[in-house]
């Protein structure tokens, strides 16, 4: 299927729609992969339920760990800060 485009001559008589022009063909390549392409299969789908879950796995146990550690952290200074209040008032 071809696509007509309606030419709007500019100055010098180039057509404005030059680049139009030029990515017809990567547009009509776009379009007869999307037409041969089928959806996802359940063996793909599950595959990447699969590496979901696997990170999930991996990176919760992480991130409950590292947050402890942040409170912790803070904590620390907070008390170091006011300690440090408390020993230049008195």
């Amino acid at each position: 299927m071809k696509y007509r485009h309606s030419l709007k001559l500019q100055g010098g008589g180039r057509p404005q729609n030059q680049l139009l022009k030029g990515f017809q063909g990567v547009i009509s390549h776009v379009a007869e992969i999307f037409k041969h392409e089928s959806a996802l299969t359940i063996g793909e789908f599950l595959i990447s339920l699969a590496v979901i879950g696997a990170l999930a796995v991996i990176l919760i146990p992480i991130y409950k760990t590292a947050k402890p550690d942040t409170i912790d952290a803070k904590h620390k200074k907070a008390t170091y800060t006011v300690e440090r209040i408390v020993n230049e008032l008195s």
